[in-house]
């Protein structure tokens, strides 16, 4: 699979999508059913992509990175649905609630 300029740091699977985070800043989504390079390009991050989690629901993927952010990203959208900016450390540990659908934990 090609698409990323750089290294791939991380990986993340849903139900179809194979999500590639890279230190190119960049996230590409492939659909293995697609015989394309990727289906979308995610950009928003400043720095590498360090952390990728999709939602249970596979309807949202949840993005860190060395910038210190936290994306939030709607499969409709290629824009960032949610910015988080408080962190002071790159954000690598991201898991979303199997109890409760839109809680998710994050940690630098």
């Amino acid at each position: 699979m090609a698409g990323h300029q750089t290294r791939t740091g991380v990986l993340e699977w849903n139900s179809r999508i194979l999500a590639f985070g890279s230190r190119d800043r960049n996230i590409l989504q492939h659909d293995l059913r697609i015989p394309n390079d990727f289906i979308s390009k995610l950009v928003g991050h400043q720095s590498e992509v360090c952390g990728l989690k999709w939602s249970s629901d596979d309807r949202e993927l949840a993005s860190g990175c060395n910038d210190n952010q936290l994306l939030v990203w709607n499969q409709q959208s290629q824009q960032p649905a949610l910015r988080l900016t408080e962190h002071t450390a790159a954000l690598k540990a991201i898991a979303w609630s199997p109890h409760q659908s839109g809680l998710l934990e994050f940690g630098g």
